[in-house]
């Protein structure tokens, strides 16, 4: 009996083009110097990276690469926040 073939891998949910604009050095170093200051230095890069992997299959994504960084700023305002309320959180409990 042949081995059996494995399913054929579904199409990602984003376009290549729309993978081009979100690996834009641009996006990713604008929200970086954007982040800077505002969070923990050992903290921007991840942040930035978890955003910039949240943009990929993103629904209805922005078009252009100034409106990925827009985008992408509001994700991290949201992130920084949690951040803040959670370190606020960590230090009430100890």
């Amino acid at each position: 009996m042949p081995p059996s073939m494995p399913p054929p891998m579904s199409p990602p949910p984003f376009s290549r083009e729309h993978a081009a604009r979100v690996a834009d050095p641009r996006v990713g170093g604008t929200l970086q110097r954007w982040l800077r200051g505002r969070a923990p230095q050992g903290e921007v890069a991840d942040m930035v990276q978890t955003v910039l992997a949240d943009l990929l299959p993103y629904p209805d994504p922005p078009q252009t690469v100034e409106g990925l960084i827009t985008l992408g700023r509001t994700m991290l305002r949201n992130k920084l926040v949690d951040l803040h309320r959670y370190r606020t959180r960590v230090r009430a409990v100890e």
